[in-house]
């Protein structure tokens, strides 16, 4: 009886939260057009400050599940202080350079939301070569397209609901090294494997039950951009060379529109791909909790404490993924299985695992170090005679940071020690 009680009075305080003013006011819906500059300028300080604000409600509550959280979602996807609130972050540069004026971005928050979602169409489809030296899609889109895309994402992002092991979006890929290494101590049977193009396979339907977004918002900010595209005469540029040769072998159409994919490039895509991954995640744990799966990205690892523990898992995974992606992809993903038994070195994440001893070692492959220096290097060739400090900076700024993400590789470190002393004699020649 005393749960009950307690779960009335938390149904009845959140919806307190969820209405009250004080909480999150109704007016803040509602923005007028700023008369003056000095009034714009204040708004948009206004309206970021009430963005942050309505983020921070959502994270609050997002414990408590449920209706209220879509309703908060939404609404902050939504709302003109929000949307006025990202803009006028997203603007910065071109409003400090006077391209904008802060009563542009207002006036292009407040439109009303199907006339700001029909900004959201892609502006282009580019090709970007992968190290196996294929080519992958991704779609370009405007500055505004990109930023309503962002709020929603930001707005899922409070409501969180990922599994821990997700590192594409918690820790990056050092944690995933760490796990990884963590898994190997323990002498366990890993199998390895990846999603064929993860973006294009998602289902549509699924997501929509697992995201907490209303069918238009979904709609306008994932899904209608590409049906129109592929809809659309742009449709001859997809015959590429793309993995699975094009994109529309990836997509099931229903009437007109696809019913699986995501467009590659947009800010929601691959927050709403881990959340469908989350889901593949817990039901191959909950069918064997001595199991421990993670994921980067498309990245599958599956760890187990007995080989047989391992084939079951594999099978669960293969069995999941039909039911969430499709047979054909499951099909894929078990044709990609690759087994190693305990004590056996591990390739994963551009990263080669050893296990000496009680220690893991990790190391870069030899060639991928000395592709790096070689991009470098013509970076640093294509630099003019009398370079600027800034041209010189950022190469200097992308040998540091690629250093210190893998400072365990004593000859990765080597290799950046010779390049800046490279680029620092290239900033003497200036």
């Amino acid at each position: 009886m005393r749960k009950r009680v307690c779960a009335a009075k938390l149904s009845k305080a959140l919806q307190m939260l969820v209405t009250q003013k004080r909480s999150w006011p109704l007016e803040w819906d509602v923005v007028g057009l700023a008369k003056t500059k000095a009034e714009a300028a204040k708004l948009l300080v206004t309206c970021a400050a009430r963005r942050d604000h309505m983020l921070s409600q959502i994270a609050n509550i997002k414990a408590l599940g449920g209706k209220h959280v879509a309703l908060l979602v939404n609404r902050c996807v939504t709302s003109h202080s929000a949307l006025i609130g990202e803009f006028a972050l997203g603007f910065r540069k071109q409003l400090k350079d006077g391209e904008l004026s802060a009563h542009d971005i207002i006036e292009l928050a407040t439109l009303p939301l199907p006339d700001l979602l029909q900004e959201c169409a892609l502006s282009d489809l580019i090709w970007i070569k992968k190290d196996n030296g294929k080519k992958r899609p991704a779609f370009r889109y405007s500055e505004i397209a990109y930023r309503v895309q962002r709020l929603a994402m930001l707005a899922l992002r409070a409501v969180g609901g990922l599994h821990p092991n997700q590192f594409a979006l918690a820790g990056g890929v050092q944690a995933a090294s760490a796990w990884m290494a963590g898994q190997l101590s323990s002498k366990r049977y890993i199998t390895l494997t990846d999603f064929p193009s993860f973006f294009l396979t998602v289902n549509r339907d699924r997501l929509k039950e697992v995201l907490p977004l209303k069918g238009k918002i979904l709609s306008g900010v994932l899904f209608d951009p590409l049906d129109q595209f592929v809809t659309s005469s742009n449709m001859k540029v997809l015959h590429h060379d793309c993995d699975l040769n094009t994109l529309i072998s990836l997509v099931s159409f229903g009437g007109s529109s696809p019913q699986r994919g995501l467009p590659p490039g947009n800010a929601m895509a691959s927050l709403g791909a881990e959340h469908m991954m989350r889901h593949v995640l817990d039901a191959v744990e909950n069918m064997n909790t001595s199991v421990r799966l993670s994921t980067y990205s498309d990245n599958v690892a599956i760890s187990a404490s007995t080989a047989k523990d391992a084939r079951v898992a594999e099978a669960a995974l293969t069995s999941v993924v039909s039911t969430e992606f499709g047979a054909d992809v499951a099909g894929m993903l078990h044709q990609r299985m690759v087994r190693y038994s305990p004590g056996a070195s591990i390739y994963w994440l551009g990263r080669n695992f050893t296990l000496d001893g009680k220690k893991v070692r990790q190391r870069l492959n030899v060639e991928d170090v000395e592709f790096f220096a070689f991009k470098i290097e013509t970076a640093i060739g294509a630099l003019p005679l009398k370079p600027d400090q800034e041209a010189i900076k950022k190469v200097w700024q992308r040998v540091q940071g690629w250093a210190e993400a893998h400072k365990f590789d004593p000859y990765a470190l080597e290799v950046a020690h010779g390049l800046l002393l490279l680029v620092q004699s290239k900033a003497g020649e200036g």
